[in-house]
């Protein structure tokens, strides 16, 4: 879930939040429940610690999301590890789940996912040199490390899979 006024207080660095729609979901993510904010279930899910199958996939209200974070991101035009604003889109088009990430002060970069959760690319290009970038991502338990050159991103099976 990105951060905003009804979620601030339940930010925290070393979980990510997640924002679901079904009660059941939310406790198959293996975090704390917190609260419920206009229908949507918020999770604290600590990093490293989710394990999460597929079931139903409902929409973040006013989006075409599944589920909207916070995660964390560094490198976006010299940029410190901070964090991002996210939303995922499960199992497009050929069964493949797209995170979009924005930046702050403008910009994004989308990653790409197949259905098991394996990092597929990146949605680099030449106008602002990222073509020209080594891409790589390493998997360490449930989360997902991605650099895309200077870029870093950590993603939770939780969020890529749903719950």
């Amino acid at each position: 879930m990105g951060e905003s006024a009804a979620t601030v207080n339940y930010l925290e660095d070393s979980a990510s939040l997640v924002g679901c729609k079904a009660q059941a979901d939310a406790e198959a993510l293996g975090g704390k429940v917190l609260t419920v904010i206009d229908g949507i279930t918020l999770v604290s899910v600590p990093n490293g610690a989710s394990t999460v199958s597929v079931s139903s996939d409902a929409k973040v209200a006013g989006t075409d999301y599944n589920a909207t974070a916070e995660i964390p991101c560094a490198g976006f035009r010299g940029q410190p590890m901070g964090k991002c604003q996210a939303g995922v889109k499960r199992n497009g088009e050929g069964g493949v789940t797209t995170v979009e990430v924005q930046w702050p002060g403008g910009g994004s970069r989308a990653l790409f996912f197949d259905q098991q959760g394996k990092f597929i690319s990146a949605d680099t290009n030449q106008a602002d040199g990222s073509a020209a970038y080594k891409t790589v991502s390493k998997r360490d338990g449930d989360l997902t490390t991605i650099s895309i050159g200077p870029e870093r991103y950590e993603i939770l099976d939780a969020f890529i899979m749903g719950g």
